[in-house]
């Protein structure tokens, strides 16, 4: 034990330390712990996949992330690393408005997550993620698109269910892209080209979108009502009981492959197999 002068005697006032200044550093969110990681981490494994990018700006000057879904392998990539990757890249992008694209096209059932993760990947992100997202693009979708889109934005993101679209075409795009700000690959253009039927739009909720396209693909006025179901029938009552009949099957035949595709994604989220052919 020091006993000399020089150890009892108190330490100048301007050498003194305000202890009420030290404060135990704040606990980091897991979102922040992520974001420390990605800042620090090798990400090139993922960045060479090429499925998540931005490219360019809408004509509103927000920033345009693409994702492409069959170059997503979800049981072959490093899921770890793949969240990491998200993190770094729009990071610094939602910090004001944003809008998302995502490419279906071509994808099979070795593309697609699992329910679970994509619910733990939105349970991390923070609010700004969903706040400034104004628009998030499902173009080429099928069934399982549908279908897990509306099941999600239902029961998991309510705050982002009338700003999911489903789009035929990519010309539907153009509307609120130029052509110049997108950057794809090649294959979904040569398949849109190929598909060459008329693009519809559907939302997953009734909601409004600026300067929308409407179902011919006519830009519409400011403040389009989108109706939350599209009519496939004629309007007016076919006069014939032959065309009664008709229409009677086609309509039931559409609601039977409605309802055995909700049984689908009901078996997929309890994580039973199901086989991408039925998807």
């Amino acid at each position: 034990m020091c006993t000399t002068l020089e150890c009892l005697t108190p330490l100048p006032y301007s050498m003194m330390v305000d202890m009420t200044e030290i404060e135990a550093e704040p606990e980091l969110t897991e979102y922040e712990r992520l974001l420390r990681r990605a800042k620090t981490e090798d990400l090139s494994e993922v960045s060479g996949i090429g499925c998540l990018y931005q490219c360019g700006v809408d004509i509103y000057g927000r920033p345009v992330i693409i994702f492409v879904g069959k170059w997503f392998k979800f049981k072959e990539i490093n899921l770890d690393k793949a969240l990491l990757y998200l993190i770094c890249l729009l990071d610094p992008l939602v910090k004001s408005d944003y809008i998302i694209i995502y490419f279906h096209t071509l994808t099979s059932a070795a593309n697609h997550p699992s329910f679970t993760w994509l619910r733990d990947v939105y349970n991390i992100l923070p609010y700004k993620y969903k706040k400034n997202l104004k628009a998030f693009y499902i173009v080429h979708p099928t069934f399982w698109t549908k279908m897990v889109s509306w099941w999600f934005t239902t029961f998991m993101a309510p705050a982002i269910k009338e700003k999911v679209f489903n789009l035929e075409g990519v010309e539907y795009l153009y509307n609120v892209i130029v052509p110049n700000q997108l950057e794809i690959p090649a294959y979904i253009t040569e398949y849109d080209m190929s598909v060459n039927q008329r693009s519809e739009i559907f939302p997953t909720g009734s909601g409004r979108i600026e300067h929308g396209p409407d179902v011919v693909g006519r830009k519409a006025p400011d403040h389009w009502e989108i109706p939350a179901v599209q009519h496939r029938y004629p309007e007016h009552v076919p006069a014939t009981p032959n065309q009664h009949n008709q229409l009677y099957y086609e309509e039931l035949r559409h609601e039977t492959i409605f309802i055995s595709h909700r049984l689908l994604i009901v078996a997929y989220v309890r994580g039973e197999s199901v086989s991408g052919s039925s998807v």
